[in-house]
């Protein structure tokens, strides 16, 4: 059998998880790659033949990885979400990771923040895959994932040439934590370390992991008052 090689780049907080645990494992007559695997396989698929579908959750990295992935006839799968929401479910993510830096020092349009102008720049990575890619991409928005899932579903297995799973029934993975909760990690990072990037494993898994969760559980239960009167979140003049 040929090999048609089929690469879902993300973007992440674009319903990436959902996809990767619920939605992919269930596809027949297609080899699927998890993100676990990839880094192991990316360079040796060769040994697969028939379909294949990798996985990995994409956002700064996507230029690289792509320029670095060395199968050019692959189809490439994106979804793009609206750049206000992106931010913040961005911004959320890295709070929650023990990350102390402000939304405005996370973004802002003179360009010095964590994310960059160019990170948000869609149309420039549509032309980016185009250039480098032989095979038309997919290309989807987080907006028709929320209002018409099977729809976007529907899309990617038809852009795949699968049969939809049967009897599949749309769950949601994960949502994205609350600023209440948030904002007593938040009050904590400045007092106990929990970032974990360059952690040994038994530092994250028995120490930073399970305090940081502890934490946001907690703060879920916790009445509003004892809750740390700070804004993290940005203001909505600032998204518009």
């Amino acid at each position: 059998m040929e090999r048609e090689v089929f690469f879902h780049v993300g973007l992440g907080k674009t319903g990436t998880k959902f996809l990767q645990k619920l939605f992919f494992p269930k596809l027949e007559g297609i080899t699927y790659i998890s993100p676990q695997r990839y880094k192991r396989v990316k360079k040796n698929l060769e040994k697969f033949r028939g379909k294949i579908l990798i996985s990995y959750e994409m956002d700064q990295q996507l230029y690289r990885e792509l320029s670095e992935f060395k199968y050019k006839d692959a189809g490439i799968i994106i979804t793009f979400r609206r750049h206000s929401e992106y931010l913040v479910s961005q911004y959320k993510r890295f709070v929650k990771n023990g990350f102390l830096f402000s939304f405005d020092e996370f973004f802002n349009l003179k360009d010095t923040g964590y994310f960059k102008i160019r990170d948000l720049e869609y149309s420039k990575m549509v032309e980016f895959i185009r250039e480098k890619f032989k095979k038309e991409p997919l290309i989807l928005t987080y907006d028709l994932l929320k209002n018409s899932p099977m729809d976007y579903l529907k899309r990617i297995t038809d852009y795949l040439g699968v049969p939809f799973p049967k009897n599949f029934k749309v769950k949601k993975v994960h949502t994205s934590y609350s600023w209440k909760q948030l904002k007593l990690l938040r009050f904590f990072a400045k007092r106990i370390y929990l970032l974990h990037s360059q952690e040994p494993l038994l530092v994250k898994y028995l120490y930073i992991y399970p305090l940081r969760y502890s934490i946001l559980f907690l703060a879920k239960y916790l009445p509003d008052f004892l809750i740390p009167d700070e804004r993290i979140e940005p203001r909505e003049e600032t998204l518009r």
